[in-house]
């Protein structure tokens, strides 16, 4: 994990470099290969170091992380179980899927649209979805629309990061310079 760590700390230096986004696409698809990058904090820290260009790193990672997304689902429903257990083998036993499972057994499909909202992995809930058979278009609806609300509200609040601590130091030094009573 730290040179996962590494690695994104080299990337997140060139925010200004016109290939960022696109490498930020690649770790999207990446990510549901080897399920280590946090997409949804990488965008957010990435609108944080360059709160300028917060649209452009919500949205280009969305073309590597919607088709990861959509593909990892597919090869579930093709090699079920098996590949997942090869992948990553402790996900179907964590408390997230768990809770997953639950919600989309009660909810079905709007219960993955709010999961994969939220901001953690959204390969159990897919991979779930898959199992339980649930329709491709339903998992494809659910994943692109859940996934372009969260990167865009994750690098829009990333990108007013900087003005809000700006702002909170200022009020800060106002509150440790003004005498007390």
């Amino acid at each position: 994990m730290k040179k996962v760590d590494a690695l994104l700390n080299r990337l997140q230096e060139n925010t200004e470099k016109p290939w960022f986004p696109w490498a930020l696409a690649l770790l999207g698809f990446l990510d549901y290969i080897f399920i280590v990058f946090p997409m949804t904090s990488i965008v957010a820290t990435s609108a944080v170091l360059n709160p300028k260009r917060w649209l452009r790193f919500a949205l280009i990672p969305l073309i590597g992380s919607i088709p990861g997304a959509l593909l990892f689902s597919l090869v579930l429903g093709h090699y079920g179980v098996t590949f997942l257990n090869w992948l990553a083998p402790s996900m179907m036993t964590s408390s997230f899927w768990m809770t997953a499972e639950h919600w989309i057994h009660q909810h079905g499909v709007w219960a993955l649209f709010g999961l994969v909202l939220l901001p953690t992995s959204d390969q159990p809930p897919i991979a779930i979805c898959s199992f339980a058979q649930m329709p491709f278009i339903q998992i494809a609806l659910a994943v692109i629309f859940g996934k372009v609300i969260k990167f865009v509200f994750f690098g829009w609040l990333g990108s007013y990061a900087p003005e809000t601590m700006s702002k909170l130091r200022r009020w800060n030094k106002v509150e440790t310079e003004t005498p007390s009573a």
